[in-house]
């Protein structure tokens, strides 16, 4: 299995949900993130909303084996299950970028801050800074790589770099890019790094830098990249309102997949899952065939209106208020849903105070995908 390096988080409802990452920790169950919040496949679907972590905009949310990690503009939030939430200390107040899950042992992750690299022994309950690769460094994401080897994706003095080893010898890879924001994508079988460079006027731009060290632009685009998958020497990129494009020879040249486009795509447990970026009324879809294989036969999943109720009812109060309001969105079946006649009051009276689905609808709304990591898929 691969582990999922990157991800794209937006929070935000007042309208139909969509996908937006999938995560298993070490469960054979698949959480999903969405615009919603987080959907659990526990026996009966059911749900945690996003009016949790307050005016804090996610950034990134990883899945470890004891607990779920939610990078955010204001610190980094976990949870053992969903339903009690607490903030890192050593995060507060700070702007969050990237989170990925260590290739070297499953209780490690790695944390990209405002201030630096982090790293985590115990499943991000405590974290260790590590010196920058560059005293004038100032980082954007992390790839980890096969032999405990780092792929940091940053700037110095203006200049986008990716700085390739470890904490105490690092090599400094000036990139060919001139704007835009550095996200980290993914690593092949090679030792291949895969990185986008988006644009401000909505293009964007796959790097591949090489095991050898060499950067090569592979792909450019007119509309935002939305998920990227390798396998072997075989990459799948969607490209958001175009399509998917496939590489059968590590990105030196490309074929047309088809039309469907995913805000993402993720190789787990021989199949490859992807998050339906078209307004679907499921939760993920996956396929068996090859990824080089085109068309490809799609599985649908578990469609929104699946779930059943509130994860935590009184533990999380807020996201009580506003089920009946949200149950409405996913199209589930109210009637047959058990729920607290004062929550479905509670909810009809925020609804009509702020037109959206919580108090705190309006700041989810907000473009912030633009401003900070440009992780949210471009397709509204």
């Amino acid at each position: 299995m691969k582990i999922l390096l990157w991800a794209s988080t937006a929070f935000g409802h007042g309208g139909p949900p969509s996908s937006e990452q999938l995560l298993w920790g070490d469960s054979d169950q698949v959480m999903v993130t969405s615009t919603h919040g987080f959907f659990f496949e526990d026996g009966d679907w059911d749900w945690v909303c996003e009016e949790i972590f307050g005016t804090s905009l996610p950034t990134d949310v990883i899945a470890t084996p004891t607990r779920i990690l939610v990078a955010s503009t204001n610190g980094l939030a976990s949870s053992t299950g969903g339903c009690d939430w607490g903030w890192a200390d050593e995060f507060a107040g700070q702007l969050i970028w990237d989170l990925a899950l260590d290739e070297q042992t499953e209780s490690g992750v790695w944390l990209v801050s405002e201030t630096g690299l982090w790293h985590s022994d115990d499943y991000g309950a405590q974290f260790t800074g590590f010196d920058l690769p560059a005293p004038n460094a100032s980082l954007r994401s992390v790839v980890p790589m096969a032999g405990g080897t780092l792929t940091l994706f940053g700037f110095i003095d203006g200049q986008a770099t990716a700085w390739q080893g470890s904490a105490d010898n690092w090599t400094a890879l000036p990139l060919p890019v001139t704007g835009g924001h550095l996200i980290g994508l993914d690593v092949d079988d090679f030792g291949n790094v895969y990185g986008r460079f988006p644009r401000a006027g909505g293009s964007d731009e796959l790097l591949r830098i090489s095991a050898d060290g060499s950067v090569t632009s592979i792909l450019e685009t007119d509309e935002r990249i939305g998920a990227l998958v390798a396998v072997g020497s075989d990459v799948m990129v969607s490209v958001n309102r175009e399509g998917t494009w496939l590489s059968s020879d590590q990105g030196e040249s490309w074929t047309w997949g088809d039309a469907e486009t995913f805000a993402c795509l993720v190789d787990h447990d021989d199949f490859i899952w992807g998050c339906p970026n078209d307004g679907s009324e499921h939760m993920w879809l996956r396929t068996g065939d090859p990824l080089g294989v085109s068309p490809k036969t799609w599985e649908s999943g578990p469609m929104f209106s699946d779930v059943s109720e509130p994860r935590c009812g009184d533990e999380l109060p807020q996201c009580e208020l506003i089920w009946p309001t949200v149950a409405l969105e996913l199209g589930v079946d109210l009637t047959e849903v058990v729920t607290r006649p004062e929550a479905a009051t509670e909810a009809e009276a925020q609804a009509e105070k702020t037109g959206g689905c919580g108090a705190q609808a309006a700041v989810f709304m907000a473009p912030w995908w633009v401003l900070w990591a440009g992780y949210r898929r471009y397709d509204a």
